[in-house]
């Protein structure tokens, strides 16, 4: 069954973008965590209970727990280290069982490259990959800052804030504009970001454009877009029940796990969420002097990268921030972060790559004679090579790495 919109002509561009985008498979677009509420201390508590079990490597069970009325599933006494792995968590954190480890806080934790996942034969899983695991550690990165509590909440903070990087972008340029975003406004539009529509990735400039014609609605005909969206994407309707249940489209679980994205921005420093939780705005910031700061969307970094770069405007590549913008938490940091010294203009497939990765690589190297690397804390990295993904001036090299060096130890990352 199609989607269609009962909204008229002077909308046809809202209409037609939810048209297309609920009768995509991937509807819910952007994707952060399946666990959206792990937080540094929870994240904690994972890292205290595996090392607690005391192995090497804890070995996962195959399907889902054991269910008496279904006479199936494995048995958690059958698997000791990860029994013990469970009963420790939930003491700590008091939340998971053993399907929600497994399938939920595992793999998004590997994305954080906090704990690896690996293969029956021992081989470490790609971390975006979607196929089940044997065997999960903890990334050896964690053992150097064990010691450190507050270095170790630091680190595992930055690696949430990396995951968010394109949305917190995204949402900074909306707020300038617009002062608020509300809930709904990020569930239709805003979680799209990176995704394509047209031929074309969806940037803030394009959903800013959607959610200013979606304001001037009236109450009445927001309502009913809610309502048909919701009357389509019903699990129990009609014209669902045939599908496979990973084909269906769920509009109360989408929202959840919007919803649950969309609180989870009041953990960093730019926003604040309103008491009920459907409304998000910029916080005030003051700069050295007292004066409260008004952002603005400053495209002078960008200019000031192409005069220094001397290079011209290519539509294959992407201008990226080194450090991520979303590691911003106060002007000062802004004014550091969202600086041409941090950036890179690089081809789109380079920055897919860097996106799908969750920004791990924030740390800029040399190359072989003018290349660059972009390198994650594991070490793996990104080469990067003039005039082909990448375009710069050879003679502000050593600017740019002095300047990533320089943030990386301002910023401790």
């Amino acid at each position: 069954m199609e989607f269609k919109l009962n909204l008229g002509e002077p909308y046809k561009e809202i209409r037609d973008f939810l048209e297309f985008r609920m009768n995509k498979k991937d509807y819910r677009g952007f994707h952060i965590l399946q666990h959206n509420r792990m937080t540094a201390s929870k994240i904690k508590g994972l890292i205290d209970s595996f090392l607690e079990v005391g192995c090497d490597y804890i070995k996962l069970p195959k399907g889902d727990e054991y269910v008496a009325s279904k006479n199936k599933g494995f048995k958690l006494v059958d698997y000791p280290d990860y029994e013990k792995f469970v009963k420790l968590v939930y003491t700590k954190n008091k939340q998971g069982t053993a399907n929600s480890i497994k399938k939920n806080i595992l793999p998004d934790l590997a994305r954080m490259n906090i704990f690896d996942r690996y293969d029956v034969h021992l081989k470490k899983i790609d971390p975006f990959s979607k196929c089940e695991s044997s065997f999960f550690a903890l990334n050896k990165e964690y053992n150097k800052y064990y010691d450190d509590e507050n270095l170790l909440s630091q680190l595992i903070s930055t690696k949430i804030k990396l995951l968010f990087n394109d949305l917190i972008q995204c949402i900074f340029d909306i707020l300038v504009d617009l002062k608020k975003l509300t809930l709904n406004e990020f569930l239709l539009f805003v979680t799209w970001v990176g995704k394509d529509y047209r031929n074309k990735k969806m940037d803030s400039n394009a959903i800013l454009f959607l959610i200013k014609e979606y304001i001037s609605l009236s109450k009445s005909q927001k309502e009913q877009i809610n309502i048909e969206i919701k009357n389509f994407a019903n699990p129990k309707a009609n014209w669902q029940k045939i599908l496979p249940k990973n084909e269906k489209k769920d509009y109360s679980n989408w929202k959840n796990e919007s919803q649950q994205i969309f609180k989870a921005l009041k953990e960093f420093s730019l926003f604040h969420l309103n008491e009920s939780g459907d409304e998000i705005s910029l916080k005030v910031f003051k700069d050295e002097k007292g004066n409260i700061v008004k952002f603005a969307r400053s495209f002078q970094p960008k200019k000031e990268y192409f005069k220094n770069h001397n290079v011209e405007k290519n539509y294959k590549f992407e201008l990226d921030h080194i450090v991520p913008f979303s590691l911003i938490t106060n002007y000062e940091s802004y004014m550091k972060i969202d600086n041409w010294q941090n950036m890179l203009y690089i081809d789109a497939n380079t920055h897919s790559v860097k996106t799908k990765k969750r920004n791990k690589y924030i740390f800029l190297k040399k190359g072989l004679n003018y290349d660059l690397k972009m390198v994650a804390h594991d070490g793996e990295f990104l080469p990067l090579k003039n005039n082909e993904n990448m375009l710069i001036n050879i003679n502000k090299t050593d600017d740019i790495l002095n300047y990533n060096n320089f943030l990386i130890k301002k910023y401790n990352l």
